[in-house]
């Protein structure tokens, strides 16, 4: 018998790898901002939007009918891990937006009345009067997935749509 199988089964067997026990969703965001700063080469750490992301030889930089440059503008898709966020794909944004827009996915962490702060994932972001709170196909739950469409306010997110998703 295959020594890698019998291993499998016994860690099976034993209930060390449950997979229905899967590893939770990671936490996902999109963010349209101005590039505070960036790496020449492109591999290392930029700022955009008040936010650093490790860019690696994996993310694609796009950089289309503008130049990805620090003062302009760009979009950055990333996931988390630990404490920070991994870019997948920056692109050029050749008309600037006046806020700083963010779109966040992942599972609900934390949730407060409104006025309070919420998290997705590790990321804390404000919910006031003025946040829509969508639950037509779920409720918004802690350890429930959920998305997180708002923007940059001094030195806090804040939520003006938080709606329950479908676990991907």
């Amino acid at each position: 018998m295959n020594k890698h199988l019998l291993i499998f089964g016994t860690v099976m067997a034993l209930g060390l790898l449950n997979p229905a026990q899967a590893a939770p969703a990671p936490t996902y965001i999109q963010l349209e901002g101005p590039v505070q700063a960036m790496v020449a080469q492109h591999i290392g750490t930029w700022k955009i939007g008040g936010l650093s992301f490790v860019v690696n030889a994996q993310t694609q930089v796009e950089q289309g009918d503008c130049p990805l440059k620090a003062g302009g503008h760009a979009e950055v898709k990333a996931y988390a891990q630990g404490n920070q966020w991994i870019a997948t794909e920056i692109e050029c944004e050749r008309t600037p937006k006046p806020q700083v827009k963010v779109e966040l996915k992942g599972i609900l962490t934390t949730k407060a009345a409104p006025g309070g702060v919420w998290k997705i994932g590790n990321t804390p972001f404000k919910v006031n009067a003025q946040t829509r709170l969508d639950q037509k196909d779920c409720p918004l739950q802690v350890n429930g997935y959920a998305e997180m469409d708002g923007y940059y306010q001094g030195k806090q997110w804040v939520a003006t749509k938080v709606e329950c998703e479908r676990q991907p």
